[in-house]
């Protein structure tokens, strides 16, 4: 059974359900503004990738694994 996370596009400033198994690779990118969370490039097996916000674990519904943005 795939895993999905929830997180949110920067980019597009919306949220985006993605599955776990299309994920290649994930990056913590440096950002330059105080205050801010940090962001992740996510590398999808396509080639194609996102940027959104840090992601947390907080909360499990059966088999999929969901995270929200990290507000600090």
């Amino acid at each position: 059974m795939p895993q999905f996370i929830r997180c949110h596009d920067i980019k597009e400033n919306s949220k985006v359900i993605i599955n776990k198994d299309k994920i290649q690779e994930i990056r913590v990118k440096e950002n330059k503004y105080k205050g801010h969370p940090e962001h992740l490039e996510i590398k999808f097996c396509n080639g194609n990738s996102i940027e959104v916000a840090m992601l947390i674990e907080n909360e499990v519904e059966g088999n999929a694994v969901f995270f929200n943005i990290n507000q600090r």
